[in-house]
């Protein structure tokens, strides 16, 4: 009680410009305790839906698990683990295939995804001033390799100097398969 006394006798003396100012000062405060509650209540919201949106995605695989493992098995079959290509197995391999084919290269490193499964390595190539009996080779060797390595994206457009001759950007991938004994 005395505190509230003490508040109201302190507020007396306060003169109308005063008061108006504490009653804004106060104001404010509040309204930015409101917005961040506001903003928690929101992020809150939003941890939820994804945690929600998270369980569904794990639900729909664990109810699913024996199709992938059937699925697994029969890929496994198709498919030899000592066969795949790591990162620096496929760009040494594009590269020797891209030599063999007289093409004019650059190649980025390999970038890899790393996965339960398996592990995505790719790669971007670029070839220039090709003519197109070489990179119909090229491809067609790469193709080949399948189901090891395969082609994501390809992109060709003529030189400018000299249209017979072409400028192509190709994207490849890999899949190597991890050891699932362990």
């Amino acid at each position: 009680m005395k505190m509230i006394e003490k508040f109201s006798s302190l507020l007396t003396k306060l003169n109308c410009r005063e008061k108006l100012l504490c009653l804004i000062f106060i104001w404010l405060c509040g309204f930015i305790w409101f917005t961040t509650c506001v903003h928690r209540a929101k992020k809150i919201r939003q941890d939820w839906q994804l945690v929600q949106s998270k369980i569904k995605h794990f639900n729909f695989w664990i109810k699913n698990e024996a199709i992938v493992g059937s699925n697994l098995t029969k890929i496994l079959m198709w498919i030899d683990p000592e066969k795949t290509y790591s990162g620096t197995r496929l760009a040494g391999q594009v590269e020797t295939v891209a030599r063999n084919n007289r093409l004019t290269y650059s190649m980025t490193s390999p970038k890899t995804r790393q996965g339960d499964i398996f592990n995505a390595h790719t790669l971007q190539l670029r070839c220039e001033n090709t003519n197109l009996k070489d990179l119909v080779d090229f491809e067609n060797e790469i193709y080949a390799m399948k189901p090891y390595i395969g082609l994501e994206k390809v992109r060709i457009r003529a030189n400018n100097f000299n249209p017979t001759l072409l400028e192509v950007n190709f994207d490849l991938i890999a899949l190597q398969l991890k050891d699932l004994q362990q």
